[in-house]
Formats: C-alpha cells, sequence, structure tokens
C-alpha cells in the first residue's frame, strides 16, 4: 500500500500547462512554456515587420498587439484573436505599407486530428489582405518563391518545398472576401502544426486597416482529455489493482 500510495503521489504532481489568457504579444513571447485552449497546447510566439514610405518608424511594436484566445462551446476548436491594446484600428497612413508576421506553435494532447481551419476579420478600410499559414506536422521556414513561407518535415530535412495550407481574407469581394468559412487542412494535423500569420496594410492610395483578425483550427472526433484528477484515481486504482493481484 505505502508503494501504492507513493505512485500516486508522483502522478499527482504533474500540472497541467496555465490555460491561455488575454495579453500582448509581447507576454506571449515571453512565455517559457505552453498554455492550452481545450485540448491545444499553444507555444514558440514569434514576431517581425516591416514597412515603407510613412510606415517606417511608426509601426506597431509587439506590446501594442493583444492576443485574445478563441475557443467553441465544444471544446474542439481553437486560436486566437489579434488586434491592437488599445482598441484602436490596427491601420497604416496614406503613403505607407506595413507587414506583421505572427508565429506560433500549437499541439495536440490526444489522439483526434485537426481537419478544418477559418480565418476572419472585422470589416478592413482600404487596402487589407492577411494570409494565414499552417504547416501541418512539419516546421515552417521562408525557403519559398521570393522568399515566401514553406515547410519541411522534421524527419526529412531535403523536404524544404513542401506548400503550406494558406488561408487569406482582403476586401476584394466585401463581406464574402472578409471571411474563409471552413478549409480543409490538407495534409490533417496529427500531432502539431507551426502557424504563420501575415498581415499586409498597403496605404499607397489611402489609410488601410482593421479593427481585428481571428484564426481557428477545428478538431475532428474530439474526445476531453481527461482531468489531472481523474488521471491520479484511475493511476491509483490501477496500481493497486496491481499490488492486490501479486500480493493478495
Amino acid at each position: 500500500m505505502a508503494v501504492s500510495f507513493s505512485g500516486t503521489a508522483a502522478f499527482a504532481q504533474t500540472a497541467p500547462p496555465p490555460v491561455c489568457t488575454p495579453g500582448t504579444l509581447a507576454s506571449y513571447q515571453a512565455m517559457t512554456g505552453d498554455c492550452r485552449i481545450g485540448i491545444e497546447l499553444f507555444m514558440a510566439f514569434q514576431f517581425n515587420d516591416t514597412g515603407t514610405g510613412t510606415a517606417i518608424g511608426s509601426l506597431y511594436s509587439n506590446s501594442a498587439i493583444e492576443v485574445t484566445p478563441v475557443s467553441y462551446s465544444d471544446n474542439a476548436s481553437a486560436g486566437f484573436t489579434f488586434s491592437l491594446a488599445s482598441g484602436q484600428p490596427l491601420s497604416v497612413s496614406s503613403g505607407g505599407t506595413a507587414q506583421y508576421n505572427i508565429q506560433y506553435e500549437f499541439s495536440l494532447q490526444i489522439d483526434p486530428v485537426a481537419t478544418n481551419a477559418d480565418l476572419g476579420m472585422d470589416p478592413p478600410f482600404g487596402n487589407v489582405t492577411i494570409n494565414q499559414y499552417y504547416c501541418e506536422d512539419a516546421a515552417l521556414n521562408f525557403n519559398g518563391p521570393n522568399g515566401g513561407p514553406n515547410c519541411t518535415y522534421p524527419a526529412n530535412i531535403a523536404v524544404l518545398n513542401f506548400a503550406p495550407t494558406v488561408l487569406t481574407v482582403n476586401d476584394t469581394n466585401p463581406p464574402v472576401s472578409w471571411f474563409t468559412g471552413n478549409v480543409e487542412l490538407n495534409p490533417k494535423i496529427n500531432n502539431f502544426a507551426n502557424v504563420l500569420t501575415t498581415i499586409n496594410l498597403d496605404g499607397t492610395v489611402g489609410t488601410a486597416g482593421f479593427d481585428s483578425v481571428t484564426g481557428s483550427a477545428f478538431i475532428d472526433d474530439f474526445y476531453p482529455a481527461p482531468e489531472p484528477s481523474t488521471i491520479v484515481l484511475v493511476a491509483g486504482g490501477l496500481l493497486a489493482i496491481a499490488l492486490r493481484g501479486r500480493f493478495w
């Protein structure tokens, strides 16, 4: 019985990662571990920006961009909304262009796979294009055409031209073009994915911007992950049964 209690205590010491909460992109980049939304764990946030014309010197920093976790009632889909912490539109003034790149990785805690994703933005003004790239079970690199994003499988570093799945929203056909609807991921995500969101604001013919953009990945064949207390009880019970069979 002493061994049974010892085994239970060992399981009890394993705490789940903290739940993702609203914060600045700078705070997400500073995370030392993972945070979770449902059965998805998020990590490795990165950020960079570039600008031309009047945008030079006035680009938003990572501390100005707000990251808000999103999920649906079935807890089988998760992602983030990106906006400005000030509540003002994320924009570029006339005569400038700006691009913001936000990258992160997520992994699935249990067996189900991610099969679909979607992307949508609040009604924009001016020339705005937002792309979200998924590298399914693969690392993301910039070896694509013109230095664009591409993927590589960790087990095969020679495969450098695996094209990501791309979701795009813009203002070319409003309001239809503001949302992608469900887009099938090809291939599916079995274990993890690298996600890159590129925000392109073109103010060459006038100001351009939007309020927020939201992207989510959807899980198929969802089964709730066991609570830590359930793991403790099951582990302790199985060990007790094993001891009973061995000594009684």
